[in-house]
Order: structure tokens, then C-alpha cells, then sequence
């Protein structure tokens, strides 16, 4: 049993962040809640980074943004993957769109061309 009084809304928080922007709830709070009883919470990504971009997205595009940034945070280039969706949401007409075009490149591990 993992005890993190001294974080314990910061915790939920970031918890409430994933499971508010995911696809299948049930399935993802089941794999968050045995990563934070495991004390692997360092495993669950800070949305926080993401928040400004989230905001600019439709709910499909969030969700699909919280992915990338579950997949990126593992392999530890996230702060370059959110710069670059930064960049692209700053001349897209339709950051939604835009994104939803280039999402799978994000999620395979890649970066778009300059």
C-alpha cells in the first residue's frame, strides 16, 4: 500500500486529468490505479505541460493529444513532441484538423519534417 498524504491531491489530479480526456475509462483507471499502488506514479504523466494545447483542441483531439503525451513521457522527448505541436497549432487554421492529420506520427515515435 503506497502512502503519498503529502501529495495526495496532486495525485488525484493528475489522475482526474487522464481519466477525463480517455477513450475507455474503465480501462485506463484500472492500469493508473495499479501504477500509483505499485508507487509508480512517475509513470503517469504530468498533463500540466499539455494544458494550454489541450484547450485549443475538440474532445477527440484531446483525448488523441493525451495519448501522445502518455507514449512521449516514456520515451522521455515530450518537452520537444509538445514544442513542435506548439508550433503547428500556432499556423494551423484548425489546430484540431491539423493535428488529427499528423496524430500518428506522434503516437509511432516520430516528428514531423521541418
Amino acid at each position: 500500500r503506497v502512502r503519498r498524504k503529502s501529495t495526495q491531491e496532486e495525485d488525484h489530479a493528475r489522475l482526474h486529468g487522464h481519466l477525463k480526456l480517455c477513450s475507455d475509462p474503465s480501462y485506463t483507471a484500472v492500469s493508473l490505479v495499479k501504477k500509483v499502488t505499485q508507487g509508480r506514479l512517475s509513470e503517469v504523466p504530468d498533463l500540466t505541460a499539455a494544458q494550454g494545447l489541450l484547450q485549443r483542441l475538440d474532445q477527440t483531439g484531446a483525448r488523441k493529444l493525451r495519448d501522445v503525451v502518455e507514449k512521449r513521457a516514456i520515451a522521455e522527448d515530450l518537452t520537444a513532441v509538445l514544442a513542435q505541436i506548439k508550433e503547428v497549432f500556432d499556423v494551423a487554421f484548425n489546430p484540431s484538423v491539423t493535428f488529427m492529420k499528423v496524430v500518428d506520427t506522434y503516437l509511432a515515435g516520430g516528428l514531423l519534417d521541418a
